[in-house]
């Protein structure tokens, strides 16, 4: 691959990676020099932002590609940045080798190999899943048995894992029981990025759901004027368990909205509930039959919703994650300013130097603790 050139990024192999029912694309290079170049590359004038980071779901190593994507939403447009991630081969295989393969072992270098064959591979994608915080290859070639290998390992944990089993009985069964797998949506809430109250979907209880303008944006209004209800509830409303579908309108008689009276719902919930992946609304102007809409909205990509306990959730764990690391930047900041103050006598820094120390030293400092830490929970 020609590292840094964006003809590399439009032949680096491709990986899907699924977690809680949302799929991220991943371009797979040679090596973290190539994924650098290409990413700056890339980046064009936010190429000063491009910083090696690491994904908290899959704790992949990666170089950010910073782009701007435009959002159509039902009112107005919008604009956000998107970041591409761009990672390596050693990372990919370190990170699902992790407990599985001991880094530098016979069998993670066979899972490698196998990696860089499936990735070689122009039949399909590589797809990966995250489970229980894990990076999963699902069906993935067996390791040849031996140390560091899976069917090694298991072997080793087969005795113990047999003993903790007699010893909790049935314990185990019912902590596996209290594990809450949602069937449907009632009693939750699916919000867009703005949070709860501009336009979140409501379903308090089985036949009772509703929209919230509780936070409208100052230009929703109807055509004539007048702002939107705090609440606006479904009327004829089915949900298709077996499909995840809920179907439902919204009636805004004898107002309109950009023309259209009738808005008619169709949404396709993911396997997990954790947000709505699929179906449209459809928006009708006053009479208009079914078969002649004013326009659609699709949900997953002109409406993006997921389910508010779901999302809180990741932000409880991303905080006290944030805390920590927060915390060990200071401390390895303070040292790094100490370290100057001994090796200086006690001269002050520049300003320029402040920012060295701060932002160059601190950082480099925090990412090769952070890489050590991670390898040697491989071993």
């Amino acid at each position: 691959m020609e590292g840094g050139s964006s003809n590399a990024a439009s032949v680096a192999p491709k990986v899907q990676v699924e977690c809680d029912g949302n799929v991220s694309e991943w371009l797979v290079f040679d090596g973290s020099d190539q994924a650098a170049a290409a990413a700056k590359q890339l980046s064009g004038d936010a190429r000063d932002h491009c910083r090696l980071r690491r994904d908290t779901e899959t704790s992949l190593g990666y170089w950010p590609v910073l782009r701007m994507r435009r959002h159509i939403s039902l009112d107005d447009d919008d604009f956000s940045e998107e970041v591409g991630r761009l990672t390596w081969l050693t990372e990919l295989q370190d990170t699902i080798g992790a407990g599985v393969a001991t880094p530098g072992s016979p069998a993670s270098s066979q899972l490698g190999q196998q990696l860089r064959t499936a990735l070689g591979s122009k039949d399909d994608t590589l797809r990966l899943v995250v489970r229980s915080g894990k990076l999963v290859w699902e069906g993935r070639p067996a390791l040849e048995a031996g140390e560091g290998s899976s069917a090694a390992l298991q072997k080793r944990s087969a005795a113990p894992a047999k003993r903790d089993k007699q010893k909790s009985g049935g314990q185990q069964k019912a902590t596996s029981g209290q594990k809450k797998e949602l069937t449907d949506m009632w009693g939750e809430v699916f919000i867009q990025r703005e949070g709860p109250g501009v336009a979140s979907y409501h379903f308090t209880s089985q036949g009772d759901a509703y929209i919230s303008y509780e936070k409208a944006k100052p230009n929703w209004a109807h055509d004539d004027g007048s702002k939107y209800p705090k609440k606006k509830s479904f009327t004829q409303m089915t949900f298709d368990a077996t499909t995840r579908t809920f179907k439902g309108t919204v009636d805004w008689a004898p107002k309109t909205v950009r023309g259209a009276q009738r808005w008619v719902y169709e949404m396709v919930f993911d396997e997990s509930f954790s947000r709505i992946s699929g179906g449209q609304i459809l928006f009708y102007a006053p009479g208009a039959p079914d078969s002649t809409p004013l326009s659609r909205a699709l949900f997953g990509k002109d409406a993006e919703y997921k389910r508010k306990s779901a999302l809180d959730k990741k932000l409880e764990e991303e905080s006290k994650r944030q805390d920590k690391t927060t915390t060990q930047i200071w401390d390895i900041m303070g040292q790094t300013f100490e370290k100057y103050d001994q090796s200086t006598g006690g001269k002050r820094p520049t300003p320029q130097k402040t920012l060295e120390l701060m932002f160059g030293q601190t950082m480099q400092t925090f990412v090769r603790d952070v890489e050590a830490d991670r390898r040697q929970m491989g071993r």
